[in-house]
């Protein structure tokens, strides 16, 4: 246990960090509902004394909808990133931004209603904690409107891989709603790496391995539709993070150790292949840069070594042949072929249909 970080009847001055990527038409309920609870008291033990929007590169209007709703919150403040980098930097950027004492991380969509807080900031205070996690997974979770089955059993699925490779005790660590004490955090916070969905294992383990006191918490959720991840081409990205971290931290600690576990060595291969695999039909990296003119139907993802040549796709899924764009900034279809790029099979048949001419 840490050290105590506050009596049971103290309030907890709280930055609130909500990272947004196109959150435009969610963040303004999730705004107003944050400031309506601050006003009640609905967040106490929680003093809200920052509110931080990390607009991670967003191409539709977050940033001017976050500064128009901000404004009656207390100590309201705007990040606003060049390009789009991923939940994990924008998550650091608030930490880093904040000056309160207490952070709480809360996603925009809003799936945890703000009195959620007041669970988080009395076990902090109770036990305390330096890290409280929100939690799905809990026999006392109360989940109002769920996920769609595929969502739910993947994620499930992802729990078990993260379990099983870093022993991490927790039956839900990708729930968009931490409390966190700053000071804990800051000494590990610059050396953290994974910028995207998987963000939270890694975070958990360094708070592991500091010796911070974290605690996962019941919560009432509810799933909110136009989620930000993509089961397959985000779920293998956050697979391949996990590969990654346990490379570097699990086994990096004690490798000898680690290796002579068959058990351990045998999941961490099984994962590799896994890995491997979803790669083969996941977009890369590589092509995960995107180029937006103000129209919906003109972004595009570039491809490597392919100068002006770029994927014309809807909600990034890939829908078109390869397309030229020219100095007037037009779409000019090239011969229809399919696209050579490494997708998803349910996707490739999506290919034959010509992207329109503007």
């Amino acid at each position: 246990m840490g050290p105590p970080l506050g009596n049971p009847g103290s309030l907890l001055e709280t930055a609130i960090v909500i990272p947004a990527y196109n959150e435009a038409l969610r963040l303004p309920a999730t705004l107003q509902a944050l400031a309506e609870a601050e006003r009640n008291g609905v967040v106490r033990p929680l003093s809200v004394t920052e509110v931080i929007v990390v607009d991670d590169g967003s191409r539709d209007d977050t940033k001017g909808v976050a500064q128009q709703y901000g404004m009656n919150l207390p100590g309201f403040k705007l990040i606003s990133g060049d390009k789009n980098r991923g939940k994990g930097h924008a998550v650091r950027a608030g930490l880093s931004e904040a000056k309160a004492p207490w952070v709480l991380v809360a996603d925009a969509d809003m799936s945890a209603a703000w009195d959620q807080a007041s669970r988080l900031a009395h076990s902090c205070l109770t036990h305390s904690a330096q890290i409280v996690i929100g939690s799905r997974g809990l026999p006392e979770s109360d989940i109002k409107v769920h996920q769609s089955p595929i969502r739910e059993n993947l994620g499930r699925f992802f729990n078990v891989w993260v379990r099983l490779l870093t022993r991490l005790p927790f039956k839900d660590t990708q729930c968009g709603f931490k409390l966190i004490h700053r000071a804990s955090v800051l000494p590990f916070l610059s050396r953290l790496e994974i910028n995207g969905f998987a963000w939270d294992v890694e975070f958990l383990l360094f708070g592991r391995e500091a010796g911070l006191t974290i605690m996962e918490v019941p919560i009432v959720w509810e799933h909110k539709e136009t989620s930000r991840v993509h089961p397959i081409w985000d779920g293998s990205r956050m697979l391949l993070s996990l590969l990654k971290i346990t490379l570097k931290h699990t086994l990096g600690v004690n490798a000898r150790k680690q290796i002579r576990n068959p058990y351990r060595l045998l999941s961490l291969l099984l994962l590799g292949l896994l890995c491997l695999g979803l790669a083969s039909v996941a977009l890369p990296e590589e092509i995960s840069h995107f180029l937006y003119d103000g129209d919906e139907d003109d972004a595009a993802i570039s491809v490597p070594g392919r100068p002006n040549v770029y994927i014309q796709h809807d909600d990034f899924a890939p829908v078109a042949v390869l397309i030229h764009r020219t100095p007037e900034a037009r779409w000019v279809p090239l011969v229809p072929q399919r696209v050579r790029v490494p997708i998803s099979p349910p996707l490739r048949t999506r290919l034959t249909r010509s992207p329109p001419v503007h």
